[in-house]
């Protein structure tokens, strides 16, 4: 059972709780599809603290804390200077003037943990810096679920920088406690140190790697000049790691494909394949809004502030 005060980190969560989350979600899938309200958190208010430019995250929780009869408030991030002390402080002013839910985005990694341990409010995390966006991750595993049915046994591959990439790591250790076999395929500077120690196997050959996987999560890329000193050359990367038609003829005959951000078209995926059935990248507002709703029901059943 989930009854944990706040979702900071996929780490902290059992795989029960994780198929708690999944299966809370799939009832309230069907609601959200009605746009019907229920008042479970009537009387309770909602804390966005986000980016500006996160816009589908901000929707997805706006939606989901609507549809569950909350009151929710807004506040931008881009002016909140990325320390420690201003994240505690925006954070008790905001639980100071009603708030039972607080959820975070922050440039700052660990700035969603600090928060938590200092307010009484529930805190939820929707990315902090480079280390986890939980809630992105059970979406994606929600899609997952849906069409694989389950996890075990399930040969799964991240491909390309899983460095940079907070949901990649969220994702992989929800897949790990849930009884996925886990792979990866980059260049060794784009992979988390001593990543081999968690029952993860490590491939350079994206060739090599793809042979019979039932999953491949593709790796969102960041600005050009964020390469310069790790990897040869950025062009070379695409021409290694950009999942094209061939690599997919070595996989399972019924893979899916899912990537951790907005695609850059013919960068990290070739664009013929974009319209390829297999790909499951157009589901993540709908499912976005039943995990964010079943994350706010779970956890008010503990109380909630």
């Amino acid at each position: 059972m989930f009854n944990n005060k706040d979702l900071v980190s996929i780490k902290d969560l059992s795989a029960e709780q994780i198929n708690d989350i999944l299966k809370t979600a799939q009832s309230f899938s069907t609601l959200t599809k009605s746009k019907k309200t229920i008042k479970h958190l009537e009387g309770k208010t909602v804390v966005l603290i986000f980016k500006e430019n996160q816009m589908r995250k901000k929707l997805s929780f706006e939606m989901a804390a609507k549809h569950l009869g909350a009151t929710v408030l807004t506040l931008s991030t881009d002016n909140l200077k990325a320390s420690k002390s201003d994240v505690l402080v925006t954070g008790q002013l905001v639980e100071q003037i009603g708030a039972d839910f607080i959820i975070l985005t922050h440039s700052l990694s660990g700035a969603t943990r600090f928060l938590a341990s200092n307010v009484k409010a529930s805190v939820i995390n929707e990315g902090d810096g480079l280390n986890e966006s939980p809630i992105r991750a059970l979406v994606d595993l929600m899609i997952i679920k849906s069409l694989k049915k389950d996890f075990e046994n399930l040969t799964v591959l991240f491909l390309g920088d899983m460095l940079h990439s907070r949901v990649g790591i969220s994702m992989l250790w929800a897949l790990l406690k849930l009884g996925a076999k886990v792979r990866i395929s980059a260049p060794p500077t784009l992979i988390p140190y001593k990543i081999e120690e968690d029952n993860v196997t490590v491939y350079h050959d994206p060739y090599e790697a793809i042979i019979d996987v039932d999953v491949v999560i593709v790796q969102k890329t960041l600005e050009d000049d964020v390469y310069e000193k790790l990897i040869p050359s950025f062009e070379e990367y695409k021409s290694l790691y950009k999942l094209n038609r061939d690599m997919l003829l070595l996989a399972k005959e019924n893979v899916m494909v899912l990537h951790t951000g907005v695609v850059r078209r013919g960068i990290e995926i070739e664009t013929e394949l974009m319209e390829d059935p297999i790909m499951q990248i157009n589901d993540h507002l709908f499912n976005g809004t039943a995990i964010r709703m079943a994350v706010l029901y779970l956890m008010s059943l503990r109380g909630g502030e």
